[in-house]
C-alpha cells in the first residue's frame, strides 16, 4: 500500500510540475502576443498603446492575434514596428523641445517647468505644504514658453518596394508602414500607400481613417 502511495505521489508532483511549467508557457506567450498588439495598434505617444489599440474592435484584434501567435514573422513585423515607434517617439519629443523657449516667467503647475527655486521650495519640509496647495492651484512659478509657429501637417505617401531584391528587409519595411500608419490615425492625415514590384496597388485612406484589419491584411501581403 505504501509503494502505492509513492507512486501516487510521485505521478501526481510529476503532473503537477509539467502543467506548471505548460501554464508558464502559455502565459508568457500571451504576454508576448499582447505586447506585439500593442506594437502594431498602439499608438507612438508614451503610455498610449493600450489606449490607442483598445479603439480597435475586438474582432480584429482576436484576429491579428492569432495570426500573431501562429506567424513568426508577424511577431518579426510586429517587434520591428515598435523598434520604429519607440524612435518616432524621441524624435517628435526632441521636436516639441526644440521648439520651445523661455520667455519669462508665470503661474502654473506644469512639473517639467518648475523653477528651480519652487523645486527647493518642495524639497524642505517647512515648506513643502505650502508647495502642495500652490501647486494643485496651479499658483507655482514656471518658466513661461513661447512656442514657434506649428505648421499644418501635410499627407503621408509611402512607396514600399516589394520586388524580390526587398525580400530580407521585408519585415523591417512593414513595420516602418505600420509604425507609420497609428501616427497618421492619430494627427487625422491623409495616408496613401503604394505597393510596387511587377504590379502596383495603391491604398488610399483619408483623414487617417485606418483599420485594424487594414494594417493585418498590410502585413501579409506578398
Amino acid at each position: 500500500m505504501s509503494d502505492l502511495d509513492g507512486q501516487l505521489q510521485q505521478t501526481l508532483e510529476s503532473n503537477t510540475h509539467s502543467f506548471s511549467q505548460t501554464m508558464a508557457q502559455a502565459m508568457q506567450e500571451t504576454k508576448h502576443t499582447k505586447d506585439s498588439l500593442k506594437s502594431l495598434l498602439g499608438g507612438t505617444s508614451a503610455g498610449s498603446g493600450d489606449a490607442e489599440r483598445k479603439k480597435v474592435p475586438l474582432r480584429d484584434q482576436i484576429s491579428l492575434a492569432e495570426k500573431i501567435a501562429s506567424n513568426k514573422q508577424m511577431k518579426e513585423i510586429a517587434n520591428w514596428a515598435g523598434r520604429f515607434k519607440q524612435i518616432a517617439r524621441k524624435k517628435q519629443k526632441s521636436k516639441h523641445s526644440d521648439s520651445m523657449e523661455r520667455s519669462g516667467v508665470t503661474l502654473g503647475n506644469d512639473i517639467e517647468r518648475l523653477l528651480p527655486m519652487e523645486l527647493g521650495l518642495y524639497t524642505h519640509p517647512i515648506t513643502k505644504n505650502d508647495f502642495l496647495r500652490r501647486f494643485v492651484e496651479g499658483q507655482t512659478m514656471q518658466y513661461e514658453q513661447k512656442g514657434q509657429e506649428v505648421l499644418g501637417k501635410g499627407p503621408i505617401v509611402l512607396c514600399l518596394d516589394q520586388s524580390g531584391s526587398m525580400n530580407k528587409l521585408d519585415t523591417q519595411s512593414k513595420g516602418f508602414t505600420l509604425a507609420l500608419m497609428p501616427i497618421a490615425r492619430k494627427q487625422k492625415r491623409d495616408f496613401c500607400l503604394i505597393l510596387f514590384s511587377t504590379r502596383t496597388q495603391i491604398f488610399k485612406y483619408e483623414k487617417g481613417k485606418i483599420k485594424g484589419s487594414d494594417m493585418v491584411n498590410l502585413a501579409q501581403t506578398n
